[in-house]
C-alpha cells in the first residue's frame, strides 16, 4: 500500500476514535438485548470484532510512542482542547519539527497497525 494512504488512514482512525468507540458500545449493546435475525447478527458480530481488533491495535501502537510523539499525537487528534500554536509552545518546538515528529509517530502508528509505513 502507499504510504500516503496508510498515514491517511492512521490520521482517520485518530480522528474517529471516540465514534468507534461508541458504535462498538452501541453495537455490542444491540447485540446483547436485540432479537437480530441470523444475518444481522453475524453483520454484527463481524463489525465489533472489526471495531475491537482497530481500538485495540491503536492503543497498543500508541503505546509505544515517545512522550514527545504521543503529545503532539494527542493534541493534535485526540483532544481539541489546543490549537496547534499552544502545541509548538507546550514542546518547545518550531513549526516544522512538530510536523517532522507528527509524521514520525504516524509512520510508527501505521507500522504497528497495518504491517507497513
Amino acid at each position: 500500500m502507499n504510504k500516503k494512504y496508510l498515514l491517511r488512514k492512521v490520521e482517520k482512525i485518530l480522528r474517529e476514535l471516540d465514534a468507534y468507540k461508541h458504535s462498538l458500545a452501541y453495537l455490542s449493546a444491540i447485540q446483547e438485548t436485540a432479537a437480530l435475525t441470523p444475518r444481522a447478527a453475524e453483520t454484527t458480530r463481524k463489525r465489533i470484532r472489526s471495531l475491537t481488533l482497530t481500538i485495540t491495535s491503536l492503543e497498543h501502537a500508541l503505546g509505544l510512542l515517545t512522550p514527545l510523539e504521543r503529545t503532539i499525537i494527542d493534541t493534535l487528534y485526540l483532544t481539541s482542547e489546543h490549537s496547534f500554536d499552544d502545541l509548538c509552545e507546550t514542546c518547545a518546538l518550531e513549526k516544522s519539527s512538530v510536523y517532522r515528529y507528527r509524521t514520525r509517530a504516524l509512520q510508527k502508528l501505521a507500522v504497528v497497525m497495518f504491517g507497513e509505513g
